[in-house]
């Protein structure tokens, strides 16, 4: 191969790769309900149902779970806890009677690539852990401060999809680098 074809080759897959790793920017937006996120006027009625609704499948599935309501308390407040579902993977896994606990769900969010309509991001349900106003997702990255609309990197720790916990997690151990997570 003569070497200006090899140079050639290396400098496309150089552009390829950096065109691939470019950031995507998402506009997301926080609702508390499917009221709030209607009278926003930036998604139709049935899209805000039906994201609302993937994010409470999501919850069911991917909440951080807590081996004790006092654990999960601890983290999310007097009251803002209650039984996983059967489908939480931490609930799952723990087997038994050993029940769970999850943080209530107190909104979700959902979002679309920067310039189209079609979603690029699955609807994530959010959590308002006792200590802070912001809202985490499931893999407690912190999403925003309040509702209605915003712009994040689609490499955002917030734009990931929700990841299954493997266990049950005690308290202190929400969003801590100690939890373990299904791959």
């Amino acid at each position: 191969m003569k070497r200006s074809i090899a140079v050639s080759l290396v400098i496309m897959g150089a552009a390829a790769t950096l065109t691939a790793c470019e950031d995507t920017t998402i506009n997301s937006s926080v609702y508390t309900s499917v009221d709030e996120c209607e009278i926003s006027y930036d998604y139709s009625r049935e899209r805000c149902e039906q994201d609302f609704a993937e994010a409470q499948k999501a919850h069911a599935k991917f909440a951080p779970a807590f081996k004790s309501q006092t654990d999960c308390e601890a983290e999310f407040g007097q009251g803002k806890c209650e039984p996983a579902k059967a489908e939480n993977a931490a609930a799952a896994s723990s087997g038994g009677s050993h029940s769970s606990f999850v943080p209530l769900m107190m909104g979700y969010m959902m979002g679309s690539r920067m310039g189209t309509t079609d979603r690029s991001m699955a609807p994530q349900a959010l959590y308002r852990p006792s200590n802070t106003s912001n809202f985490v997702n499931s893999n407690g990255a912190s999403v925003a401060s309040k509702v209605g609309r915003m712009t994040m990197s689609g490499r955002s720790e917030a734009a990931r999809a929700p990841v299954g916990h493997t266990k049950s997690l005690a308290r202190g151990g929400f969003g801590s680098r100690s939890m373990s997570f299904a791959g």
